[in-house]
């Protein structure tokens, strides 16, 4: 059985730090951070409903006019999290435009904004193109724990870092929901066709069994519960944690770990290699030796670094070498 969320590095080891993770059966994605995304699919950008941003140095948020642009004739949400000061970024961001002549259509694209205080405490602003982006009010709301957001695709927690400034890490995991299966549907004679995304529609959100879906004129309505047993299997719901820009001390190490505790794959920076840890801890970045000992402290399935720093140009091999060892090493 497959996995449902596709996370990759939109920018390779060296280039801005960039994690989508794009949904196998649905026109929906999740951006991590929005440094260069120029070489990202718009169609892909054009289905971000979440935008999580770790801190707004230019490597991590240059992008987000190139992600409002596609976004402007979707007429969807976009929902951004970030840390201290990303609404009155936000803010300065859409008020670099003049958008007089946008149409004020109800439906047109609104983005909501929260800013993480501690894990506990949060504050929330909107901007609404129909209302030509200007901020409404900013309410305080309530976190469970780091608990950003949790729907029926995903719940998304994040946890504070240092990185001279508040720098937000990231753990996503999946909702495990039934998936319908092609050859189950031929061997009980059912036709594909709408009904489908009715019956999709139905199981996730979790409707009770006896709930009718109407299939064709052919084959009537049938429970949800009678299709759902015969044609599908509980999809493997997995963990994947993002981390960047953050020093190697106690507290940050100790907050890395209990995020990604368990994660099938940890997306952790590795800006500097083993040799140089002086240099990493003065401009408060982590190493690969340091990176692959915090995966292996938290018990990850797998690691990928990025975030390497252009002086390591042609050494992507050592690194990776480097990161590997201290993941195995490490008791």
């Amino acid at each position: 059985m497959g996995y449902r969320l596709e996370p990759a590095l939109v920018n390779g080891r060296f280039g801005d730090p960039v994690l989508y993770v794009g949904f196998e059966f649905e026109k929906r994605g999740l951006l991590l951070d929005v440094g260069d995304v120029s070489s990202l699919d718009p169609a892909k950008l054009r289905q971000v409903s979440d935008l999580f941003v770790s801190h707004a140095h230019l490597d991590h948020f240059a992008d987000f006019d190139r992600l409002l642009r596609h976004l402007l004739a979707q007429g969807q949400q976009l929902r951004v999290y970030g840390p201290l000061g990303i609404i009155e970024k936000t803010k300065h961001k859409l008020a670099a435009y003049s958008w007089n002549l946008e149409p004020p259509a109800p439906a047109s694209l609104r983005i909501t904004v929260t800013e993480i205080d501690s894990a506990e405490t949060a504050q929330r602003a909107s901007f609404a193109l129909s209302d030509q982006f200007r901020q409404d009010k900013i309410e305080r709301v309530p976190l469970k724990k780091g608990r950003l957001l949790e729907d029926h695709d995903v719940t998304v927690d994040c946890t504070l870092l240092d990185h001279r400034l508040p720098c937000l890490a990231f753990a996503i995991r999946e909702q495990a929901v039934p998936h319908i299966l092609e050859a189950k549907l031929a061997a009980e004679g059912l036709p594909a066709g709408p009904w489908l995304h009715s019956f999709k529609q139905a199981l996730r959100q979790k409707l009770p069994g006896d709930s009718m879906i109407e299939i064709d004129e052919e084959h009537g309505e049938v429970a949800l519960g009678v299709l759902r047993q015969a044609l599908t299997e509980e999809s493997v719901a997995r963990k994947i944690c993002y981390v960047t820009d953050c020093q190697f001390n106690p507290k940050n190490a100790a907050r890395i770990v209990e995020l990604a505790e368990g994660a099938d794959i940890l997306f952790i920076e590795a800006k500097f290699a083993r040799a140089d840890s002086a240099l990493a801890r003065e401009r408060y970045h982590l190493t690969t030796a340091q990176a692959g000992q915090l995966a292996a402290r938290a018990g990850v399935s797998r690691v990928e670094v990025f975030h390497f720093s252009e002086r390591y140009e042609g050494e992507e091999a050592r690194m990776l070498a480097e990161v590997q060892s201290a993941f195995q090493e490490t008791p």
